[in-house]
């Protein structure tokens, strides 16, 4: 039972750390026209939307996406690296 409700937990981390970051990297691509900064929005969105799928398939009992607690740490990671590469500039 604890398995489901770290996954879920991850789940909703990554997905709001996603939305979150997608923000910032959008309005910060408007601002400066960086095309580095559009395609770090692009990876953002693409969090988003997987964490959204997982979060919904989590809540309502159904099978798209086949996802492990190992694999959302993972995901976690490249969200970091993405936004420690988007502010380095």
């Amino acid at each position: 039972m604890w398995d489901y409700y770290i996954s879920l937990f991850l789940t909703v981390v990554m997905t709001g750390l996603s939305a979150l970051l997608l923000l910032v990297s959008t309005v910060s691509s408007y601002r400066l026209r960086n095309t580095k900064l559009a395609l770090i929005s692009i990876a953002f969105t693409c969090f988003l939307v997987k964490g959204l799928i997982l979060c919904l398939q989590m809540l309502f009992h159904f099978q798209i996406i086949q996802q492990n607690n190992i694999v959302l740490v993972f995901d976690l990671i490249i969200i970091t690296a993405l936004y420690f590469a988007a502010i380095k500039d």
